[in-house]
C-alpha cells in the first residue's frame, strides 16, 4: 500500500510540473499590434500595411538565392500576404538591428485559435530555430494558440485544459494525504 501511494504522489507531481510548462509556454503570450501584411521578402521577414518591417522571432529561414530561399518565402507568403495578422512583439528588444519588429506571429487558423507562423515554419521544415536574445523561448512555440488566451494574456480563466490538470492532482494528493492520515 505504501509503494501505491508513492506512485500516486509522483503521479501529482508530475501533472503538477507539466501543468506548469502549459501555464508558460501559452499564457504569455500576447497580442501587441495587429495589421495586415502587404509583401514578404522571404521566409522569416514581411511588410505591414503600416509600413513596419517584421522579422519572424526565434527562426531562420534561407536568405534569398540560397537553396529552399523560394519555397520558404512562398510558404511564408501563403500563411500572410493579404491576411490579417496578429504580432506579439519582442518586450526586450522590439526590433532588431535593421529596425525591424521581432515578433512571434499568429494568423486566424478558425474561430477559436490562432495559427503560431513561426512554429508553422519550422514544423514545415522551412526553418530552423534559432534561440536570439528577446523574450521568447523558441521551445515553448505551440503551433496553435487559443484566442481566448492570447487575447487576455495572463488570465487563469480562459485555460480549461492547465486548471482541470491542477484540480485532478490536488485532488490526488488530498485524497493520498487523507489516506496517510488514516494509517
Amino acid at each position: 500500500m505504501e509503494t501505491l501511494a508513492k506512485t500516486a504522489m509522483l503521479l501529482a507531481a508530475i501533472l503538477l510540473s507539466f501543468t506548469a510548462q502549459c501555464f508558460h509556454s501559452v499564457a504569455c503570450s500576447e497580442i501587441d499590434m495587429v495589421s495586415t501584411v502587404v509583401s514578404v521578402y522571404d521566409g522569416d521577414t514581411f511588410t505591414l500595411a503600416t509600413g513596419d518591417k517584421v522579422r519572424l522571432a526565434d527562426i531562420n529561414a534561407p536568405e534569398m538565392g540560397e537553396t529552399s530561399s523560394i519555397e520558404a518565402r512562398d510558404y511564408l507568403s501563403s500563411l500572410v500576404r493579404q491576411k490579417t495578422v496578429y504580432l506579439d512583439i519582442d518586450d526586450m528588444n522590439r526590433t532588431d538591428k535593421y529596425g525591424r519588429l521581432v515578433c512571434v506571429v499568429y494568423v486566424d487558423y478558425n474561430s477559436t485559435h490562432y495559427l503560431n507562423v513561426n512554429k508553422a515554419l519550422i514544423d514545415g521544415g522551412y526553418a530552423e530555430i534559432k534561440d536570439y536574445p528577446n523574450e521568447f523561448d523558441p521551445r515553448s512555440f505551440v503551433l496553435y494558440l487559443p484566442k481566448a488566451i492570447a487575447d487576455h494574456p495572463g488570465a487563469a480563466s480562459p485555460l480549461p485544459e492547465p486548471v482541470f490538470v491542477v484540480t485532478v492532482a490536488a485532488l490526488v494528493i488530498g485524497l493520498l494525504a487523507a489516506f496517510l492520515r488514516r494509517r
